[in-house]
Protein backbone atom coordinates (compact mmCIF):
# COMPACT_ATOMS: atom_id res chain seq x y z
CA UNK A 1 0.00 0.00 0.00
CA UNK A 2 1.10 3.56 -0.38
CA UNK A 3 1.41 6.58 -3.45
CA UNK A 4 2.48 5.72 -6.47
CA UNK A 5 2.99 7.28 -9.64
CA UNK A 6 1.85 5.27 -12.59
CA UNK A 7 4.93 4.60 -15.03
CA UNK A 8 4.67 2.30 -18.19
CA UNK A 9 7.42 0.89 -20.01
CA UNK A 10 8.45 0.88 -23.57
CA UNK A 11 9.27 -2.61 -25.22
CA UNK A 12 13.44 -2.03 -24.50
CA UNK A 13 12.30 -1.67 -20.54
CA UNK A 14 12.77 2.33 -20.54
CA UNK A 15 10.66 3.68 -18.51
CA UNK A 16 7.92 5.60 -19.87
CA UNK A 17 5.27 8.72 -18.63
CA UNK A 18 1.68 7.97 -18.57
CA UNK A 19 -1.01 10.59 -19.70
CA UNK A 20 -4.52 10.46 -19.48
CA UNK A 21 -7.04 11.40 -21.72
CA UNK A 22 -10.26 13.59 -20.91
CA UNK A 23 -12.22 10.79 -20.55
CA UNK A 24 -9.98 9.02 -17.80
CA UNK A 25 -8.14 6.46 -19.86
CA UNK A 26 -4.43 5.91 -19.63
CA UNK A 27 -2.52 7.08 -22.87
CA UNK A 28 1.57 5.45 -22.23
CA UNK A 29 4.42 7.62 -23.99
CA UNK A 30 3.13 11.72 -23.01
CA UNK A 31 3.33 13.55 -20.09
CA UNK A 32 -0.14 16.13 -19.74
CA UNK A 33 -0.74 14.69 -16.60
CA UNK A 34 1.24 13.23 -13.83
CA UNK A 35 -0.91 10.32 -11.89
CA UNK A 36 -0.86 9.18 -8.21
CA UNK A 37 -2.15 5.93 -6.72
CA UNK A 38 -2.71 5.18 -3.08
CA UNK A 39 -4.00 1.54 -2.34
CA UNK A 40 -5.92 2.10 0.86
CA UNK A 41 -6.91 -1.66 0.80
CA UNK A 42 -7.80 -4.63 -1.30
CA UNK A 43 -11.01 -3.36 -2.18
CA UNK A 44 -10.66 0.84 -1.63
CA UNK A 45 -7.94 2.98 -3.60
CA UNK A 46 -7.71 7.05 -4.46
CA UNK A 47 -6.48 7.88 -8.05
CA UNK A 48 -5.12 11.72 -8.75
CA UNK A 49 -4.70 13.60 -11.68
CA UNK A 50 -2.42 16.54 -11.81
CA UNK A 51 -0.12 18.81 -14.28
CA UNK A 52 3.34 17.31 -13.71
CA UNK A 53 4.98 19.23 -11.02
CA UNK A 54 2.01 19.64 -9.12
CA UNK A 55 2.51 19.47 -5.63
CA UNK A 56 0.72 17.13 -3.25
CA UNK A 57 -0.51 20.45 -1.01
CA UNK A 58 -2.04 22.27 -4.07
CA UNK A 59 -5.95 22.91 -4.95
CA UNK A 60 -4.73 21.83 -8.65
CA UNK A 61 -5.72 17.84 -8.20
CA UNK A 62 -8.58 15.90 -10.13
CA UNK A 63 -9.53 13.09 -7.10
CA UNK A 64 -11.50 9.82 -7.62
CA UNK A 65 -11.85 6.85 -4.90
CA UNK A 66 -12.12 3.17 -6.78
CA UNK A 67 -14.17 1.05 -4.43
CA UNK A 68 -14.58 -2.65 -4.69
CA UNK A 69 -17.47 -4.68 -3.70
CA UNK A 70 -17.60 -8.38 -4.87
CA UNK A 71 -17.41 -7.75 -9.11
CA UNK A 72 -18.59 -4.58 -9.06
CA UNK A 73 -15.61 -1.88 -9.25
CA UNK A 74 -17.34 1.87 -8.29
CA UNK A 75 -15.34 4.95 -9.12
CA UNK A 76 -16.74 8.71 -7.70
CA UNK A 77 -15.04 12.19 -8.19
CA UNK A 78 -14.20 13.90 -4.78
CA UNK A 79 -17.02 16.26 -3.85
CA UNK A 80 -19.00 14.55 -7.20
CA UNK A 81 -16.84 17.14 -8.92
CA UNK A 82 -14.28 16.43 -11.62
CA UNK A 83 -12.86 19.35 -11.42
CA UNK A 84 -8.74 20.11 -11.25
CA UNK A 85 -9.22 21.64 -7.72
CA UNK A 86 -8.65 19.55 -5.29
CA UNK A 87 -5.84 18.94 -2.92
CA UNK A 88 -3.87 15.62 -2.83
CA UNK A 89 -2.97 15.58 0.64
CA UNK A 90 -6.60 15.74 1.89
CA UNK A 91 -7.68 13.13 -0.76
CA UNK A 92 -9.06 10.86 2.43
CA UNK A 93 -11.68 13.79 3.97
CA UNK A 94 -13.79 14.58 0.58
CA UNK A 95 -17.23 13.07 0.10
CA UNK A 96 -17.40 10.22 -2.51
Amino acid sequence: MGVNQIQGHDTEGRPVPVRVNTQGYFIFGADDLQVYVEEVSAAQSYIGLAAPGTLTSAAAWQIKRSDEVGILTTIKYADADPSYDKIWDNRAGYAY
